[in-house]
């Protein structure tokens, strides 16, 4: 399947939700009474952290995209404590200072990131440009950043041989004060094609 066919049999599939879920509403200000209740989370077990995450992990039935989720930086916290711990740094999901240091570079910043797979018959060299846009209403919101790494499959074993690329992870980064707790609608494009959309409402993601 050429990239042009995938394309044009992704868009009438563009996928609209709504998610619902019970969680408190995107944290604007994570101080260190909320590091610590993020530490707190990181420290449950598995079962009650995949139900902290849940909420974040989009549903979607477009066929080139297989997960969108958000990460806020509460979230981002939890997912870099459960990080240390499973390296076996036990102490850092209580230590307040080092989670204060190991979230800054994500203050203030709420990610949307998009997986899209592709055809294993396609012909990409190098991923396409994918794009995640969030809109409010008609219009886009300002992005603080946008990056995009392709990812290859096996090499085949012949002589020299072209890896295949079977998809694209791509992480859009906003400021959360302009995000704020709203709804907002995530668009997903491949080569200029919306192939995914759906309405968020961000006060409901902590």
């Amino acid at each position: 399947m050429t990239p042009s066919a995938v394309c044009r049999s992704a868009w009438i599939a563009v996928a609209i939700a709504l998610v619902v879920s019970t969680v408190a509403a995107i944290e604007l200000d994570v101080d260190a009474a909320k590091i610590d209740a993020a530490l707190e989370i990181a420290r449950k077990p598995e079962a009650e952290r995949a139900a902290f995450h849940k909420p974040y992990v989009l549903a979607t039935s477009a066929p080139l995209v297989e997960s969108i989720e958000i990460i806020t930086e509460f979230r981002r916290l939890v997912k870099i404590a459960e990080a240390r711990i499973g390296d076996g740094d036990r102490f850092f999901a209580r230590n307040t200072l080092a989670a204060q240091e190991a979230i800054r570079p994500f203050q203030h910043h709420v990610s949307v990131v998009a997986r899209i797979r592709f055809h294993p018959q396609n012909n990409y060299v190098v991923g396409p440009p994918v794009d995640v846009v969030l809109l409010d209403r008609f219009e886009p919101v300002p992005r603080l950043d946008l990056q995009s790494q392709t990812e290859f499959g096996f090499a085949s074993g012949k002589p020299k041989p072209q890896l295949p690329v079977v998809g694209v992870t791509t992480e859009s980064v906003f400021d959360t004060d302009v995000v704020g707790q709203n709804y907002r609608t995530i668009v997903v494009r491949v080569e200029t094609k919306d192939v995914a959309r759906l309405t968020v409402d961000f006060g409901r993601l902590r």
